[in-house]
């Protein structure tokens, strides 16, 4: 289920620079020479509107016109998801529960995918870039080709889970602090931030009710390694972030494996959703509350009603975020307002 846009001249560039980058000592260089046009059935004009598209998603490409021939240069390798690598770091009881996994290099939206499939109870969907990536209230996400990750998992519950998406977040946050990352909080209900101020990753969970119970999708956008040129792109500037962001390898210090991360990432989900249907939020409550940016801040929320400003006072016992008002305490609910924390609580 590729994207027609997708097609066979796309996959065999994406096969060149995967092998360019394993192969070359230094940054990886491909020169567009008549017989690197050869190799293509295809049009010159088809290959280099391709090159443009890659350019357009956000792969990290440099022309070298000051050459003859001309060269491209990869400006940072990269490395494609593959399955068996994602598989190999997960445990063998969540290889077991997990039945499905597919990879695509181009998707409108991996939560969608699954959200259309009848696969079985546990699957999960991965994309190198998503052409329509959003978070909650429809905002838009962008992660560059084959940089971070766009990943979905599918779970099946009798009863809408409730404040699934904080327990979770819990869980990747522990995950990727043992992989080096500082700093981290949660920013309710679905964000992990650096430093209470820039987004490192991000929840999107959307359910479909059914005879069979509740359909869960739980889709993740994390910045894993982000080319520079995606803090703002001129020319696309829908493909420009509408926050500050960081990514994970830098936090981390160190060169992470996308595929290690996201195995890792997957198991520690699957065994998470295994407990959450026995224990609910509970078990992660205290969770929360150690890494919550908004605990004890000044906050602004805005709901369909307006603005409301006050002190928050952390979550309830069904992920409700408690705020003090000048109007008494209230509890409010994740699907009807937009959290912004006070530039004077940094």
């Amino acid at each position: 289920m590729n994207s027609p846009l997708f097609n066979s001249v796309h996959q065999q560039l994406l096969r060149q620079f995967a092998t360019a980058c394993v192969t070359a000592a230094d940054k990886p260089v491909i020169s567009l020479d008549k017989t690197f046009f050869a190799q293509f059935n295809a049009e010159s004009q088809q290959v280099v509107a391709a090159l443009k598209d890659f350019t357009d998603w956000g792969l990290p490409l440099r022309f070298d016109d000051a050459t003859r021939p001309r060269q491209l240069w990869l400006t940072a390798d990269i490395e494609l998801l593959d399955s068996v690598s994602i598989l190999s770091v997960m445990s063998a009881s969540s290889q077991t529960r997990l039945k499905h996994l597919d990879i695509f290099p181009l998707l409108n939206s991996t939560n969608q995918y699954l959200l259309q499939q009848d696969f079985p109870a546990c699957a999960a969907c991965l994309a190198e870039y998503q052409q329509a990536g959003r978070g909650r209230q429809g905002r838009r996400w962008f992660s560059p080709f084959a940089s971070g990750l766009c990943l979905s998992l599918q779970w099946q519950f009798d009863k809408p889970p409730q404040a699934l998406a904080l327990a979770l977040a819990t869980v990747i946050a522990k995950r990727l602090i043992q992989l080096g990352a500082t700093d981290l909080s949660l920013k309710w209900p679905n964000d992990l931030l650096w430093k209470k101020s820039k987004k490192l990753a991000g929840l999107l969970i959307e359910t479909r009710h059914s005879r069979a119970g509740w359909k869960v999708v739980i889709g993740l956008g994390l910045n894993i390694a982000q080319p520079g040129q995606v803090l703002f792109d001129a020319e696309n500037p829908q493909n420009s972030p509408d926050q500050p962001w960081v990514e994970l390898q830098s936090l981390c210090r160190q060169k992470l494996s996308r595929n290690q991360v996201a195995g890792l990432l997957l198991n520690d989900l699957i065994e998470a959703l295994e407990s959450y249907e026995q224990q609910g939020f509970a078990a992660y409550q205290a969770a929360w509350q150690a890494l919550d940016a908004c605990y004890l801040q000044a906050v602004t929320l805005h709901t369909e009603q307006g603005q409301i400003s006050g002190i928050a006072q952390g979550v309830d016992e069904y992920g409700g975020l408690r705020v003090q008002t000048l109007n008494g305490s209230r509890v409010f609910v994740s699907g009807e307002v937009s959290l912004r924390l006070d530039k004077t609580a940094h």
